[in-house]
């Protein structure tokens, strides 16, 4: 996954910033806690992650009318179809490994029926089967952030998998008071954007294009030692 480099800027007044800052901010640690800001709902952070597909798998071959009789109530021929073309769909955009799901799965383990149903369940509710898709689609990574950078009024954390927009735009949404500018970047100028927000709104957003003109500014911006890494490299 990709290293994304995530800067916010605050303005406002002092005693608000502060009280946002101690919000999120853990104490003695430079840690953005993602989970005051964003919670997991409950139902995800109770449900194991492990082997999501294959318990799905399991459960919709289970429910399948035209699969043997695995002792479990079987799902109307449409309720069945719509909820296979929802999974096939999820994993599809999701990591392309939709493949796995075939709804005919050869030996489906009964102990995988009632998570593989929670899953369904929770992919419907929370567009995620497991805690670890929702915190990669919400949070931008599994755990929480380390702010690797602070000057005044700014931060500057790392994200693994996507930039924190959802997050910091709930920030935003809880601190009204605050102006929060949230700009990010990965290496290379693949991915990278930023977003403004004022009394707890979005007002503006770019999406940069990837290996774009903005994208590039934007990267070296966030990654200054690539650029010296590249200018050192170009001396005779």
């Amino acid at each position: 996954m990709p290293e994304i480099r995530n800067e916010l800027h605050l303005g406002g007044s002092q005693p608000d910033i502060e009280k946002l800052i101690n919000s999120v901010v853990t104490p003695n640690y430079p840690m953005l806690d993602f989970s005051k800001i964003l919670p997991v709902p409950g139902e995800l952070a109770s449900l194991p992650a492990g082997m999501s597909r294959v318990k799905i798998d399991c459960y919709l071959t289970a429910v399948n009318p035209g699969t043997a009789d695995h002792h479990l109530e079987k799902l109307s021929n449409d309720e069945y179809d719509r909820l296979f073309r929802l999974v096939k769909e999820y994993y599809s955009n999701n990591d392309g490994f939709n493949h796995c799901i075939t709804g005919s799965y050869p030996y489906p383990d009964v102990g995988y029926f009632a998570d593989g149903k929670r899953m369904i369940d929770c992919l419907q509710k929370y567009r995620a089967p497991n805690w670890s898709d929702w915190c990669n689609q919400n949070w931008g990574q599994l755990t929480n952030s380390h702010i690797y950078e602070i000057e005044y009024n700014k931060w500057r954390f790392i994200t693994t998998a996507n930039p924190s927009i959802k997050v910091i735009g709930k920030l935003a949404e809880l601190n009204p008071a605050v102006r929060i500018y949230h700009r990010w970047a990965s290496l290379g100028g693949k991915i990278a954007g930023s977003c403004l927000y004022e009394n707890g709104q979005l007002i503006a957003e770019q999406e940069c294009a990837t290996f774009s003109e903005d994208a590039i500014s934007m990267e070296e911006a966030l990654f200054p030692e690539s650029r010296a890494d590249y200018c050192e490299q170009q001396e005779p």
